[in-house]
């Protein structure tokens, strides 16, 4: 829901983002499939160095001009906040929440469903490693699940993938042999 102030009295509307539909002059009717993050919303055209200034430090929510500020940050549930002063606060409708989905990594989102790649160690003051924060693959292993490479070289293997015809892996027997 979207809402206007004008001469003292509040009407409502709705914002959409759909996709652009072809041919131009057509109905919309397919809405927008992606990833929506930190949408502001001035009611004046930004220079480009304010954009370009927001897109580092983003607003406080009491700027001049700022009618909407949508982090997109709540993680669950089906309201989108406006921190700005405004307070304009949305429905999400059909939308599923991405997020880091590694439980090792300080910026976790239990409910996320799609892992965005934003995964991060930073307050740990380690890097993401392949295993999580500060765990890499250890020496021993090939994978984060603890397995190791069987003789033909295949990790969690089960050494069949190289046998020999007399069943010995990596083996030198021939046909007549067997």
């Amino acid at each position: 829901m979207w809402r206007t102030f004008e001469s003292d009295r509040v009407q409502d509307s709705l914002l959409f983002f759909s996709k652009l539909p072809a041919p131009l002059n057509s109905q919309m009717n397919d809405f927008y499939s992606g990833l929506l993050d930190e949408i502001l919303i001035f009611n004046y055209p930004l220079e480009l160095n304010q954009i370009q200034s927001y897109m580092s430090t983003p607003p406080t929510g009491s700027e001049s001009g700022l009618v909407a500020n949508w982090k997109f940050n709540a993680g669950t549930g089906d309201t989108v906040y406006d921190y700005s002063d405004n307070h304009n606060h949305g429905e999400i409708i059909g939308a599923s929440w991405s997020g880091c989905l590694d439980p090792s990594a300080c910026n976790y989102l239990p409910n996320a469903q799609i892992d965005d790649g934003s995964c991060s160690c930073d307050c740990y003051g380690t890097e993401m490693e392949d295993c999580g924060c500060g765990a890499p693959i250890p020496d021993e292993d090939c994978d984060c699940d603890g397995n190791v490479e069987d003789e033909c070289g295949v990790c969690g293997g089960d050494d069949s993938s190289c046998e020999d015809c007399a069943g010995v892996p990596n083996g030198d027997a021939v046909i007549d042999e067997c």
